[in-house]
């Protein structure tokens, strides 16, 4: 489907919705309203749903159930071992330190001074180049990619809370344009992994680092590392202040003070200020449509097999942990 430069994907799942939503509960109302409609409208309804759950079960068995089952990242790498707390610690200070080194080499918007992809830059291009560079390691990355795709309901993508999507059936990744530069690159091979097999998302995020760290490109290493921060940060702060604050406060020293303002800002301020000058109504429309998804995306997983459902995203860290655990091994 790259050829299409919409995604096909969410003009499906739209159309969908409004067969179900509108469609449906009308043509039930004229079966019942108008008696002669009522066996034809059944017949066809039968038949439709029938064939629509036939077709997107089969996708998605194709693409996207048996994946979940497949050998797992963390037995590859040894991350099932219990990461100790220095581990950790110490997996932090090189994440830190390995930003603080892209800060100087990053391209600026004049205006805001906050971090840019060069403007020259075919960042599709170079998001698949980077997985593809993988293959060595992970053999499953090697070959073609899809080419990522910009959501069509942004504002409703937003409520959501995903700031990228993989469509199954249509094999086709999308991702927010509203993100800031930052968090693009690891957006767009996060996604990209999932299209390659690796469905769980602990595995889609280590992926995307890799990828993103491994790049030429300054803008694409400081995304990759500004990512493992994110999750580094919250499991480094859930231990005992009292043995490791000193530790923790001596590595974030060493991060430059505008970095923090990139770590959990996905999108610009004029988009966060407009969040927050909206109305009572949007702001519960916008905790209804999260929560539904939360909802629906921990129930998917769990169904698949992932036993800690959403919260599974985090288990990254592991994964990191065990990638330098092995790397400081073999050096």
């Amino acid at each position: 489907t790259s050829p299409v430069s919409i995604p096909l994907g969410e003009v499906l799942a739209i159309i969908g919705a409004v067969l179900l939503f509108l469609v449906l509960p009308l043509s039930l109302l004229a079966g019942l309203c108008y008696k002669p409609w009522r066996r034809r409208l059944g017949w066809f309804w039968r038949r439709f749903i029938a064939w629509a759950v036939l077709i997107v079960m089969t996708l998605q068995t194709l693409n996207c159930f048996p994946l979940y089952h497949c050998t797992k990242l963390s037995e590859v790498y040894g991350a099932s071992e219990t990461a100790t707390a220095e581990e950790l610690l110490d997996t932090y200070e090189k994440v830190v330190r390995q930003m603080a080194q892209q800060i100087g080499e990053l391209p600026r918007d004049p205006e805001t001074g906050r971090p840019v992809l060069p403007a020259d830059m075919d960042l599709n291009a170079e998001a698949a180049a980077a997985m593809g560079r993988l293959s060595d390691s992970h053999p499953e990355l090697a070959g073609a990619y899809p080419v990522p795709k910009r959501v069509l309901c942004v504002k409703l993508f937003r409520y959501g809370g995903p700031i990228g999507l993989y469509y199954p059936y249509t094999m086709e990744t999308t991702c927010s344009p509203l993100l800031t530069d930052s968090h693009l690159p690891v957006t767009l091979c996060h996604e990209l992994a999932h299209t390659k097999g690796f469905l769980p998302e602990d595995e889609a995020n280590f992926l995307a680092y890799l990828a993103c760290i491994g790049s030429a490109d300054s803008m694409f290493r400081y995304s990759g590392y500004l990512f493992a921060l994110e999750y580094l940060w919250d499991e480094v702060w859930k231990l005992d202040p009292d043995v490791y604050e000193e530790r923790i406060n001596q590595i974030e020293t060493m991060v430059p003070g505008d970095m923090w303002w990139d770590l959990y800002e996905y999108y610009p301020p004029e988009i966060r200020e407009a969040d927050e000058q909206a109305d009572e109504a949007e702001q519960k429309l916008s905790e209804a449509v999260e929560q539904m998804n939360d909802t629906l995306t921990d129930a998917s997983m769990k169904l698949n097999g992932v036993e800690d459902g959403i919260h599974s995203y985090d288990r990254v860290v592991q994964l990191m942990i065990a990638y330098y655990r092995d790397k400081d091994g073999d050096s």
